[in-house]
């Protein structure tokens, strides 16, 4: 109970994350404007989609090198991160390329009009799976409440944010919340994680084998 009672308003708060943009777009500016936004969504959900199932393979190998830590195993640890983070960038770029291509190529022009939502809540959904990497580190540690703590201020985040930057300056707004929110949980997770699972994340000598390995 301790270590999943703390994941209910966990996985609550990610309505607060995904699903509120669409009300909030619904509600001030009108179903076409949310439509377009959820065309553009579910093109960039692909860099979600792989980098969810490499999270699925990576994650027993995440938990069997944290069980036996050493110097070595927190070196591929690091490692392993930098290579997923980097595909998930490169991959992000990459839909942000060819799905307005697709687009052009195979929708009516009428819905040229989600072609500006793909880069941002592709980069959204790069940064999300990149905090499934980092926070295999808190789940290891049993550190479900602070995880909680963190995702329902990221999730509250994004409410403001997106409400106050759809008035602003229109759908985009919520696609630019989304990118900030979820870096920001990213970035909380990674340095929490750290704080109890220390790993030589700048390292880089050693990480690009230009020192030898300690034993």
């Amino acid at each position: 109970l301790a270590f999943g009672l703390p994941l209910i308003p966990h996985n609550l708060s990610g309505w607060l994350r995904t699903g509120v943009s669409i009300v909030i777009i619904t509600d001030l500016l009108g179903k076409a404007e949310a439509g377009m936004y959820n065309l553009g969504s579910q093109f960039s959900l692909i860099v979600f989609f792989i980098g969810h199932g490499f999270i699925l393979a990576l994650t027993p190998i995440i938990y069997e090198k944290l069980s036996r830590i050493t110097a070595k195993e927190k070196l591929n640890l690091v490692r392993i991160n930098y290579s997923f983070f980097t595909g998930l960038i490169v991959l992000a770029a990459g839909v942000s390329i060819i799905a307005p291509v697709a687009i052009k190529l195979f929708f009516d022009a009428r819905y040229y009009g989600s072609i500006p939502f793909i880069p941002w809540l592709s980069f959204s959904f790069a940064f999300f799976s990149m905090y499934f990497a980092v926070v295999t580190y808190l789940l290891h540690h049993k550190k479900t409440f602070a995880l909680s703590l963190i995702s329902t201020a990221t999730g509250l985040l994004n409410l403001g944010l997106c409400y106050w930057l759809v008035q602003w300056i229109g759908a985009i707004g919520a696609a630019q919340a989304s990118l900030v929110s979820f870096f920001f949980m990213f970035f909380i997770v990674a340095i929490y994680a750290n704080r109890i699972q220390p790993l030589p994340w700048f390292d880089f000598k050693a990480i690009f084998n230009l020192k030898p390995d300690k034993p």
